[in-house]
């Protein structure tokens, strides 16, 4: 006590100047000795937890907040993966944290420093052990200095929050010269917060020699030395770097009682599994004694003492277990876990081992392991064998988590078959105990990594059937694992045949027709017709009120009067619903909260109980309902239903005509954005905005983008009528005819044939001189001729009938040619040949200018075939331009233009307006959309729709989707 006087931990309080008024607590307070401590052997415990002259102690009022600190298991896992292994301990930590002075009377205490000395009251300046926020100040406030010097010290920050538990620092480093520069960056983090290191301890002397050499300059060090020390209550022998167990029970002879069974086990700490093989059996006689139902000082009944017995006779050798810290090789190349899992009837287990893999050796140690009873009640054993996978998985899932170093794989093991079937498929078909787990693990650790083991070599065996303490010692399979995996080449095929047997948990499925129908239903729901609804609860009004006044009956047309009270009834409902918090204020009176939407609109009650509009018109010239007029939420049903009704009433009003003619009568919040999308779906004005459908444009065809001959895919359409003069000289009649253009697909090269008329005989023709000049073709693309450019009907007709005409498809036939018409008024599908003709006619025009003379065909009977060298520059010529046509041409090909955007697909039944440019939009035909023709990319831009004249093809350019929901 004096050490706390001396250090300002503690100051006295003149009693005098106390004011007995304010509130203040006595904390009791004694001393304990704990004699293996090796700085502070006696120890002052405050006793918050004493109840005061009121009933109620220091610790009933504080808060009891949750952990700052990582968990003990996550700790002491990372400190294995160290080569190196450093420890210490924060100096009197608590103490180091001051509290604020108001809070000090709640740590009052009472002290002399002998018994003649008149006792004095004291109060406690800082943090006291034994009060219930204690734990939770002091390693926030750890926690808080480690954040704030974060980029001062960025490696001893992250020891100081990530390796401390309470007052014990755990670290460590793969290096000698790294541990050494982390030892006085923490040190220093540590002293900018006021809080000092001693009771150092390493694996390596030039660490500890270090720290010595350090802190002998600030006088403030204190080296353990000892052979072996305790940390986060495991002994540890720091020269040998090995865990060992201390564990002792007294052997007393007399008949043993629940109570000293329980306190006997309970001495056994083992956070990271090692012993599990021997704790199991201690966890199955303590459920076995609870099935005794007897109380905690009778004595056990006698086949548990046997079982004591034996257990008890066995303890002593656990002392004789020695557990390597490290688990990883120095500089190790790739690392693994390795998960096994088992269960028998009375218990399940889950095992992990780390497995390491240098330039020259494999390591296999033991990480940790979990057990647990099995259940009371009778479970399957390939249910408990589920259970322990599902262990395993959370073990798994928590060694990821807390370990800091990379593991290049998992694997996980079991020996059941039947778990094994139940992973390899979907959860859903299992029944509900064994889908629920299943989707758990599946989520961890996937099928994939899943593999079979036999049971003589699943070291969980050990841990689900219990192994006592003189076998454990010198157990390999439990320690190092199965000894193939020390082995490089390790077969990891989970190809493994379904089991039968896992049938027994498949889900059998039946399926019904359900019918859900809703308990209540607004009236406001049943209609769609503002108008209509005002008559209905107008009519329900009045029969209640003729119901009340038999002799009085009212009838006849509904009232002005009956349609008023209705809407006022409707629009407190509404108000009711959405504005319920403003409406409950202006009830009592009160001035609504300044975060409320409708505050800037000054709203009040009337005398009908209906929220209005305060706002500033109170001196003009208008009625008194459009001074203050009715408030209406905009997300609401009656809402639309009111502005539809004024939208109809007069005549398709635009926004602003239909905004300023309902605020006469109703101000609607945000009423813009309601207005402008009540409008876009009315069908009646979007059917006169004529607005057509658009899709995302689609990717050139493979004829467009890939080398082939010339003039191989070509696309064909007629141009004209033109004027050409059968002769030169006076007094020659001009005649019309038509040019036939062929643009080929892959090059753009255009051809031009000179047609005289419209017949299919005149266009076969045609096509023969084109095969004659430039081969023959495999495929032809052409319009269907409802929209060419010249816009003549006769060309249409012609045009659209040669995919009837019986002469052209049996030329067609006969010439093994493919003609393929793109969809009817689908003009830009065939943007390809429109260009060309454009460019056509355009040259025609510019170069000639007048009618055209009588073009001759070419006489070839008098062409010299061509030599040799002849045809080497053709073949060069040719070549030439492939390469070309690859480097150049395609990649100019890359570039969207329009149609960037994508937009959402035409679907079936969809109402469509069918576009026609001859007549106006109101005019257009309605149809519906019967199929649907998906491109390869999956976006419609044909469809076929139903009309009341047929069926028609149109692309999605030429429809107008109707704004109708199902």
């Amino acid at each position: 006590m004096s050490e706390y006087l001396s250090l300002g931990h503690m100051e006295e309080v003149d009693e005098n100047s106390v004011d007995v008024k304010n509130e203040h607590f006595y904390i009791p307070h004694h001393h304990v000795i704990k004699e293996s401590s090796l700085t502070t052997r006696l120890r002052v415990v405050f006793n918050a937890s004493a109840k005061s002259s009121s009933g109620v102690s220091l610790n009933d009022t504080l808060m009891i907040d949750p952990k700052n600190q990582d968990h003990l298991f996550a700790i002491l896992l990372r400190f294995r993966s160290h080569n190196i292994a450093v420890t210490s301990d924060l100096q009197k930590m608590y103490r180091q944290v001051n509290i604020e002075n108001e809070d000090r009377n709640f740590q009052k205490i009472l002290w002399r420093d002998n018994p003649p000395s008149p006792i004095k009251t004291y109060r406690l300046c800082t943090v006291t052990y034994g009060t219930a926020s204690a734990s939770y100040l002091a390693t926030r406030v750890l926690k808080q200095l480690a954040i704030d010097e974060s980029s001062n010290f960025p490696k001893a920050s992250e020891v100081l929050l990530h390796n401390c538990y309470v007052d014990d620092v755990l670290f460590g480093a793969d290096t000698l010269e790294e541990a050494e520069k982390l030892i006085p960056e923490l040190q220093e983090l540590l002293c900018s917060g006021g809080f000092k290191l001693h009771k150092w301890c390493s694996n390596e002397k030039s660490v500890l020699e270090r720290a010595i050499k350090i802190e002998d300059s600030k006088n403030s060090c204190e080296i353990i030395d000892a052979k072996s020390i305790k940390i986060l209550g495991l002994a540890w022998e720091p020269t040998l770097d090995e865990f060992y167990c201390t564990f002792e029970i007294s052997n007393d002879s007399d008949l043993p009682i629940k109570r000293t069974i329980l306190s006997s086990v309970s001495k056994i700490f083992d956070p990271l599994g090692w012993l599990a093989p021997f704790i199991i059996g201690a966890k199955i006689l303590i459920q076995s004694i609870w099935t005794f139902q007897i109380s905690w000082d009778d004595p056990v009944p006698k086949e548990i003492n046997k079982k004591w017995t034996v257990f008890r006779d066995q303890f002593h050798h656990l002392k004789s277990i020695r557990i390597p810290r490290r688990v990883l090789l120095p500089n190790a190349t790739k690392i693994e876990l390795h998960a096994f899992c088992d269960a028998s009837e009375k218990a399940y287990a889950a095992v992990i081992y780390l497995k390491s893999i240098n330039d020259s050796s494999i390591s296999v140690k033991l990480l940790t392991s979990k057990t647990r009873v099995a259940p009371l009640k009778p479970v399957s054993i390939p249910r408990l064998e589920l259970c322990s996978a599902l262990l395993l998985c959370h073990l798994v899932q928590a060694v990821r988590n807390f370990l800091k170093i990379q593991i290049d794989s998992t694997y996980a093991w079991t020996d059941s078959m039947i778990v094994l079937s139940w992973l390899q498929s979907e959860p859903s078909r299992w029944k509900i105990f064994v889908a629920n787990r299943v989707s758990e693990i599946q989520s961890v650790l996937p099928s994939e990594v899943w593999n079979h083991i036999r049971g003589k070599e699943n070291p969980a065996d050990c841990a689900s059937r219990g192994i006592l303490p003189s076998e454990l010692k010198s157990h390999s399979l439990w320690w190092t694992g199965p000894s193939w995996l020390y082995e490089n080449n390790i077969d990891y095929s989970n190809h493994h045949p379904f089991c039968e047997d896992a049938l027994r948990e498949e889900r059998k499925e039946t399926t019904c027709a359900v019918g859900i129908v809703p308990l209540e239903l607004s009236i406001i729901d049943k209609y769609s017709s503002f108008a209509k609804l005002l008559r209905i609860v107008a009519c329900c009004f009045r029969f209640l009120q003729n119901a009340k006044s038999p002799s009085n009956k009212t009838k006849g047309f509904l009232t002005t009067l009956e349609i008023k009270c209705a809407r006022n009834a409707l629009v407190k409902i509404v108000q009711n619903q959405e504005l319920a918090s403003e409406l409950n204020l202006l009830r009592k009176g009160k001035p609504l909260n300044s975060k409320s939407k409708i505050i800037s609109l000054s709203p009040f009650m009337d005398e009908s109980g209906l929220i209005r509009v305060g706002g500033r018109l109170k001196n003009a010239s208008i009625s008194m309902d459009q001074k203050y007029p009715i408030l209406l939420p905009k997300n609401h049903r009656l809402t639309e239903m009111i502005v539809r009704y004024f939208h109809e009433k007069y005549h398709h009003a635009g926004p602003t005509l239909l905004l300023s003619i309902i605020r006469k009568e109703y101000w609607i919040t945000s009423a813009r954005s309601i207005v402008r999308h009540i409008i876009w779906k009315c069908v009646k004005c979007f059917h006169q905005k004529g607005q057509t459908a658009n899709q995302f444009m689609a990717d050139l065809p493979r004829s467009r983008v890939q080398p082939s001959r010339v003039f191989s895919r070509v696309g064909t359409d007629y141009a004209g009528p033109i004027l050409i003069k059968p002769r030169r000289g006076r007094g020659t009649q001009r005649m019309k005819c038509y040019i036939c253009v062929f643009v080929c697909f892959t090059t753009k090269a255009v051809h031009i044939e000179i047609v005289g008329d419209l017949t299919s005989e005149a266009f076969i023709a045609a096509l023969k001189r084109f095969i004659g000049r430039r081969g023959k073709p495999t495929e032809i693309y052409s319009d269907c001729g409802t929209n060419f450019i010249a816009a003549d009907r006769e060309l249409r007709r012609v045009v659209a009938s040669l995919r009837k005409d019986e002469p052209v498809n049996k030329f067609f036939m006969e010439e093994s040619i493919r003609w393929k018409f793109n969809p009817p008024a689908a003009p830009h599908f065939g943007g390809l040949w429109e260009a060309a003709i454009k460019s056509a006619k355009l040259h025609l025009k510019r170069t000639i200018g007048t009618a055209l003379t009588t073009i001759p065909e070419e006489n070839l009977l008098d062409e010299k075939i061509s030599n040799l060298k002849r045809w080497k520059l053709t073949q060069q010529l040719f070549q030439s331009f492939w390469k070309r046509w690859s480097g150049e041409y395609i990649a100019s090909l890359q570039r969207r233009n329009k149609c960037q955007k994508s937009h959402q697909n035409a679907k079936l039944n969809d109402l469509v307006l069918l576009k026609d440019d001859n007549i106006p939009p109101l005019h257009w035909k309605l149809g519906r959309v019967t199929q649907v023709y998906p491109s390869g990319d999956d976006k419609v831009r044909v469809v076929l729709v139903k009309t009341a004249n047929g069926l028609l093809k149109r692309p999605i350019h030429k429809l107008s989707v109707l704004p109708i929901e199902n």
